[in-house]
């Protein structure tokens, strides 16, 4: 698996341009997002200053906290990723109908389990695709790049180490996209920041792409519960 170090736009773009002419599967870091330490400090020390105090859900996965993760995805009291993956498998081929042969684009791609329907959907209509995973955990990107990879030879898969907004930058030299953010993830932003993310996103997208977004509806709260 070739590797490529980035720094922030605009040698983020060019890493994963350059990624994407080479062969087999490839990894683009952000150099930075390399600082992990200074910035759980500076993101820690502001959480504790907000009320209610908080900490970003990002720094929940590393290695360790990605693998733990998968394995309450797969708990019968975790009914979101069973719930999602249907509507994705009922719809993967009508979403293919709407948006065209656009790249595969996936914020916070974890185990890519879920958007392995999608793909299928892809190269069904083409022997074709580019898959962009896009993961903060760089342990779980390289795992589900390999396994991609090993079952959709014919798919470009380039996986992007970083944060959200760090690769906005990018889309635009991909597009026609379609941006995937499943999961219910948004939920873990506060109000302020959903908008702040979607207008950064909206920003860097071009007529003809497309957003995916996966939200949970309201639930029960024993239900939740239970789940979470």
């Amino acid at each position: 698996m070739d590797e490529f170090f980035a720094s922030p736009e605009p040698q983020l773009c060019r890493s994963v341009r350059e990624a994407c002419l080479g062969r087999g599967p490839g990894i683009v870091r952000s150099i930075a997002g390399s600082d992990r330490v200074r910035d759980f400090a500076i993101s820690s020390a502001r959480g504790l200053l907000s009320l209610p105090r908080r900490l970003e859900s990002r720094f929940l996965y590393d290695s360790a906290g990605s693998a733990l993760f998968e394995e309450i995805t797969e708990q019968p009291e975790y009914y979101l990723t069973r719930t999602e993956s249907a509507i994705l498998a009922a719809s993967a081929a009508r979403i293919r109908e709407v948006t065209g042969p656009a790249t595969l684009v996936e914020l916070g791609s974890g185990s890519c389990c879920k958007s392995d329907l999608l793909l299928r959907a892809w190269l069904d209509q083409a022997p074709k695709l580019c898959y962009i995973p896009v993961d903060v955990s760089e342990s779980a990107l390289s795992g589900a790049c390999s396994s991609i990879s090993s079952r959709h030879p014919e798919a470009k898969v380039i996986g992007v180490n970083c944060e959200y907004r760090e690769a906005f930058p990018v889309l635009a030299q991909l597009s026609p996209v379609l941006v995937m953010f499943l999961g219910s993830s948004i939920g873990n932003l506060t109000p302020g920041e959903m908008s702040s993310f979607v207008a950064s996103l909206a920003a860097s997208m071009r007529p003809g792409d497309f957003f995916l977004l996966g939200v949970d509806l309201v639930k029960e709260r024993t239900l939740l519960e239970a789940a979470y």
